[in-house]
């Protein structure tokens, strides 16, 4: 598959579609996570088939074939698990998290990330009414750590209900292993706090590297992996959402405690590996079955269980015959990295790219030149026209990074290298 050949020309239908292309003539946009590349043949042909047949109606607020299609492209791609009863529809993976949050936790709760974080995490948890509790990882030897104690220090506060984590990480492109996503799992049930694991990323890792889902690693269940009902009624589960829940906190006023870590709530979607955001179909797994019929009523009250008439059948093909397509983008962009990183090796040395190992993103240090991830990003559109994420966007531990898309033909790679290293010159220049 040559991607090379399928993408030419693709960047003019785009500008006037998406936000990614959304830019003035001559910019290049490397910002947004979209790729530049087209979805495969099998999503074309299914989202074809329900436009050729009108099929506009009302869809199934219950879609199964999603619960099938996941259950089985994780059996075989990620060696994990899914009880397709497990599966709930969400519209969007950030959408899904705001309605959990606004179901399983109480207003002024606090949830506990990781930073620098997927940015729009702080929007969804402080626009919900919800505290965001950032505990900043150690930038050291060129790759972010854990600040365990201090982790462990904001699980612990009396307010802290949640526990969100992106699995693999955004910005950085880090692989949790099995180990670290126990440690996040152990101190969360120590804790009383229940994890939501984002894993929209876990189908983009490079060939040879392994996506560790978290119900792989806490397959079996128990407090952490499974979760248990921890004496929540099932009274409780179908009547109490808008009370919400808050873990095990006796004193967050909200409703009947689920116990322990409360389960997880693990979040995906095709929309990442499969270029489709725009078509709105995401998942929630929930093993817990209390937990889930909270969530399940929280999201009919959000009125965001009903699918659109594309998003199951896009969603199903992309499953059930995308492999192929999903294993070439990953190659490609592979390579799109290895070029990324020479290309900086031997043009701009200071400019340091994270080790990765997945997503299609590239998280840059240029600390070298400047802490000032946002005055940079907007004087590089200026001067060169390439648009780019700053490091600040991503919360505490951000500045003095940036972001950059490689899901893009390498010509459009190159050229985005060439204009990030023209705006380095001109900081060191002005500097």
């Amino acid at each position: 598959m040559d991607l090379d050949v399928d993408l030419d020309g693709l960047s003019v239908a785009r500008s006037a579609r998406t936000l990614k292309w959304d830019v003035a003539e001559g910019e290049l946009p490397m910002w947004v996570a979209d790729m530049d590349f087209p979805p495969p043949e099998a999503v074309r042909r299914a989202v074809a088939e329900v436009a050729a047949e009108a099929r506009f109606g009302y869809a199934s607020t219950i879609p199964r074939p999603l619960g099938e299609a996941l259950s089985g492209w994780y059996a075989r791609r990620h060696d994990t698990v899914i009880d397709p009863s497990w599966v709930l529809f969400s519209p969007g993976v950030n959408l899904g998290i705001g309605s959990v949050l606004r179901t399983l936790t109480a207003p002024g709760d606090e949830v506990v990330t990781l930073t620098p974080n997927y940015h729009h995490f702080f929007h969804t948890i402080t626009t919900n009414g919800r505290v965001l509790a950032a505990s900043e990882m150690i930038f050291a030897d060129g790759r972010h750590q854990i600040d365990w104690e201090d982790l462990e220090a904001r699980l612990a506060s009396p307010r802290a209900t949640a526990f969100l984590v992106c699995n693999p990480h955004n910005p950085t492109g880090q692989l949790w292993d099995a180990p670290t996503l126990r440690r996040f799992g152990e101190i969360a049930a120590a804790c009383g706090a229940f994890v939501i694991c984002d894993e929209i990323h876990g189908d983009l890792t490079d060939p040879g590297a392994r996506h560790n889902p978290w119900l792989r690693v806490f397959a079996g269940g128990g407090a952490v992996g499974g979760g248990s009902a921890g004496g929540a009624s099932a009274e409780s589960a179908a009547g109490g959402v808008a009370g919400g829940l808050a873990g095990n906190r006796a004193d967050s006023g909200a409703g009947e405690p689920v116990g322990g870590a409360a389960g997880v709530v693990m979040a995906t979607s095709t929309s990442k590996p499969f270029n489709i955001a725009g078509l709105h179909s995401a998942a929630l797994v929930i093993p817990d079955p209390i937990q889930r019929a909270r969530v399940a009523a929280g999201l009919s009250r959000d009125d965001l269980a009903e699918p659109n008439s594309f998003a199951i059948p896009a969603a199903v093909a992309a499953y059930a015959e995308g492999g192929p397509w999903l294993d070439a983008v990953r190659a490609y962009v592979a390579a799109n990295r290895a070029f990324a990183v020479d290309e900086l090796a031997r043009l701009a040395p200071e400019a340091r790219p994270v080790e990765s190992r997945a997503t299609y993103l590239m998280w840059i240090d240029v600390r070298a030149w400047t802490h000032d991830s946002a005055g940079f990003a907007r004087r590089l559109r200026r001067a060169t026209g390439l648009v780019i994420d700053p490091g600040v966007r991503f919360g505490p531990g951000g500045e003095g990074f940036a972001r950059l898309n490689l899901a893009a033909p390498r010509s459009r790679v190159a050229d985005g290298i060439g204009r990030l290293v023209r705006g380095l010159e001109a900081e060191a220049t002005a500097g």
